[in-house]
């Protein structure tokens, strides 16, 4: 705990009078997270013991899934899963928090999808969605990460287009360009990409995405019948893909033996 001294600027853009602030932490402050994960575990433990939340997948059951002070509920039937959130914003009043309704989604993994807009909760009508995007990742209610994937392959050409005039169209050595797509254009592409499951058809639209790009850094028109593993001239971005997700795959497991 510390004391500070503060001002606030009033909508007229005058500043009130110092006031003093006797609680809180300081920005990055070891503490801070131990001050707000132990609560929020606190708060979820009750929650899910006093609620019908859940889903089963083969012999194991998973309740919520949680990040910072975003939690995702999983629960196979709406009504469980609404009464879990009135559970939940009943154990957080009593510590001072509250649920941002607005922030709040609901969404159906599977098909059909639901055909209703939105649901009523604790009075405020929570957005039934079919896809969200959660730290820059595209999540669709479709379980398969091709809405995703197709998403970033968009992202990944804006970025490579507007590089266009200034990088891939200079006189800078070509060796220099391709190190330069390597470094900004493929994490952008590939961001994620450790969650993704990969078909034959993606795998062959992230390679077609990369050789389009090389192809344009080398100036090498197709008309030339140059094959593209000459052009990659190394892995495909479908193996770096397959080699990122078996490596966090294996992170995985590792963490689970050990806990």
């Amino acid at each position: 705990m510390y004391s500070n001294r503060c001002s606030c600027v009033l909508p007229d853009g005058v500043c009130c009078e110092w006031f003093q602030v006797l609680t809180g932490v300081h920005q990055g402050c070891t503490v801070a997270p131990d001050l707000f994960l132990n609560p929020m575990d606190w708060i979820l433990d009750r929650t899910v013991a006093h609620s019908r939340l859940g889903v089963s997948i083969g012999e194991e059951s998973f309740t919520d899934l949680d990040y910072m002070d975003d939690v995702a509920f999983l629960a196979e039937m709406l009504d469980f899963l609404v009464a879990g959130l009135l559970v939940l914003q009943e154990e957080a009043a009593p510590l001072g928090l509250q649920i941002n309704w607005i922030r709040t989604k609901i969404q159906q993994i599977g098909v059909p999808p639901l055909t209703l807009l939105t649901v009523q909760v604790a009075a405020e009508n929570v957005v039934l969605v079919n896809e969200f995007v959660y730290l820059g990742s595209l999540i669709s209610h479709e379980r398969g990460s091709e809405a995703e994937i197709l998403k970033r392959i968009g992202v990944a050409r804006n970025c490579f287009s507007l590089l266009d005039k200034n990088i891939w169209k200079s006189h800078i050595h070509t060796d220099t360009k391709v190190r330069l797509y390597r470094i900004y254009i493929l994490p952008v592409l590939l961001y994620g990409c450790k969650t993704w499951t990969i078909t034959k058809i993606i795998s062959k639209r992230l390679d077609a995405f990369d050789t389009r790009c090389l192809r344009k850094i080398l100036r090498m028109s197709y008309t030339r019948h140059i094959t593209n593993e000459t052009v990659t001239a190394c892995t495909p971005v479908s193996e770096l893909v397959r080699s990122h997700c078996f490596k966090f795959f294996g992170h995985l497991a590792c963490t689970s033996t050990t806990h």
